[in-house]
Formats: structure tokens, C-alpha cells, sequence
């Protein structure tokens, strides 16, 4: 773990960054990259050492001796910053090349946002608790946000496991500048989120909710919900592969978008049927 690690950063970079994010306030014989290897095995461990434990370790394979309530102290705030801007770090370097070309040179920004959960020992699920149920007691969210143009991490975030991508929607809003563009998936689909950006004057890039009513102006001026049973018949019947328009979601919001429209494949098709008939047999949806 310490030779991987040693290859990303030097003892000088780690111990540098340890000071910027008030992990360490004065030199210690336990050092940042001692912390870090103590981590790193018990994440690859099926169980978790005491802080005990990890003294007895560090004793044994660097030869400095503290106590379990060193150990201990040593898990606060500072902590928490100084391992997102290590693994910040390593996330942006395996972005390797700028991605300024075609259609992105065309904003300041192109910020991609997803999440990933998984699982946790149901021993934290006071602090993480998961989906319950058949699900585990326990689980964490990693919500993470960067610039695909330059690889610049713009949000690595901890969260419980049953906190929603929606709620998280907002929380980086305030980083959101004129000229950027946002892309994220279904889960992130909030109103109000696409209404701030578009106050900012950004961009957004999203699939379109199939519980939002998507509204169109008639010939007189006046918004007409968009019947898309309707509009998919004219397109089959007309052979048209793809219709954009201009669109508004939210008749009292009037929020204007831009739709781009494709009948997806019979294969597609059934694939979503089966998992929307899947879920709906689960909650008990007819």
C-alpha cells in the first residue's frame, strides 16, 4: 500500500498537504504517510482493526511507539480534508490529457456529476445508515464532480447511502459559472437546479423526466402540453429519425429548454417496459 502511494506522492507532498488541510499542526514522529498506510489496510481488510490494533502496527513496522488515543485523535475534520484532497489528487491525474476539442471548446466548463453507493458493516449505521429492509443497515454515497476538459475535481463528497442524488442536486450550485456546462443522469433531475443555472447564464445536459409535462407554444402564442403518444406516431409515420424544438417544463414555472427527440429501438424498448413493469410490480403499482 505504502510503495503505491510513495509512487503517486512524495513524503514531502503528503506532509505539505497535511499541514494545508489542518491535519497536522506540528511535526510528528507519526507521520501523514503512517495514517495513510493504517487506511489503506483496513480497506482491503474483511475486518476492521482497533486504534489499539493499528498502534501495535505501527510499532512494529516503522518503529514508533503512540498510544490507541493518538490514534484516535488523529480521526477529526482535518482527516476527512486531507484524504479528499489525496484522493482528489489521484482521481484528476488519471485524467491525463486535455479534452478542449469539438463541441466543448464551446464552453468555459463541461462538469460531469455521478454518485456511487455501496454497502457498509452495520456497526456505522448511526452515522451511515443504508436503505434498510432487505438492503444493508448500513451503506455510504461518494458523490463526485469534476471538469472532464481540464480533470479538475470539483466535489468529492460523503454522504449516507439513503440520501438521494436529488438532494445532493443543489450542493454544488454556488461553483456553477456563466459559459459552464453541467451533465448528470435522471437522478439529479430537480427544477429548481436547471432554473439556477439557467440564471446563471450555464448550460445544462440532462434526460427528460418522464413525470415533468413538457409544454409548447401554439400558433397563438399559448402553451400546449406536448402529447408525445402523438407526436411518436408522426414520427413513425413521417420516417423522422430525430426532432429538435424549443420547450418549456413546468407550465407555472415556464422554464424554456431545448428538446431533442428519437424513437429508441424495439429492443430498447421492451428492455424498459420489463424494468418499469419490474419496479412497479415491487411498489405495487398497476
Amino acid at each position: 500500500m505504502i510503495k503505491h502511494f510513495k509512487a503517486v506522492f512524495s513524503e514531502h507532498e503528503l506532509r505539505k498537504r497535511a499541514y494545508e488541510s489542518g491535519f497536522c499542526k506540528r511535526l510528528s514522529k507519526f507521520s501523514p504517510l503512517m495514517f495513510f498506510d493504517n487506511l489503506l489496510y483496513d480497506a482491503i481488510s474483511d475486518t476492521s482493526r482497533s486504534c489499539n490494533q493499528m498502534a501495535i502496527e505501527t510499532q512494529s513496522r516503522y518503529g514508533v511507539d503512540i498510544t490507541k488515543q493518538g490514534i484516535d485523535h488523529r480521526f477529526s475534520e482535518g482527516a476527512q480534508k486531507y484524504i479528499h484532497s489525496l484522493i482528489g489528487e489521484v482521481l484528476r491525474r488519471q485524467v491525463n490529457q486535455s479534452l478542449d476539442i469539438g463541441w466543448l471548446k464551446s464552453f468555459n466548463r463541461v462538469i460531469v456529476k455521478d454518485s456511487s453507493k455501496f454497502d457498509l458493516n452495520a456497526r456505522v449505521k448511526n452515522k451511515l445508515p443504508g436503505f434498510g429492509g432487505s438492503a444493508s443497515e448500513a451503506g455510504v454515497c461518494l458523490q463526485y464532480e469534476f471538469d472532464i476538459k481540464s480533470g479538475y475535481v470539483n466535489d468529492l463528497n460523503i454522504t449516507p447511502a439513503n440520501s438521494s442524488d436529488s438532494k445532493n442536486a443543489l450542493s454544488t450550485i454556488d461553483t456553477i459559472s456563466k459559459g459552464d456546462l453541467t451533465i448528470r443522469d435522471l437522478g439529479y433531475f430537480v427544477t429548481e437546479y436547471f432554473e439556477k443555472i439557467f440564471e446563471k447564464g450555464a448550460f445544462f445536459l440532462s434526460r427528460l423526466n418522464t413525470s415533468v409535462s413538457v409544454y409548447k407554444k401554439n400558433q397563438n402564442g399559448e402553451l400546449k402540453e406536448l402529447n408525445f403518444g402523438v407526436l411518436y406516431q408522426n414520427m413513425i409515420k413521417q420516417n423522422i429519425k430525430t426532432l429538435d424544438m424549443d420547450v418549456f417544463i413546468h407550465r407555472d414555472k415556464k422554464l424554456p429548454v431545448r428538446l431533442i427527440i428519437e424513437p429508441v429501438s424495439e429492443e430498447v424498448y421492451n428492455q424498459r417496459m420489463r424494468k418499469i413493469g419490474s419496479y412497479n410490480k415491487r411498489k405495487g403499482i398497476n
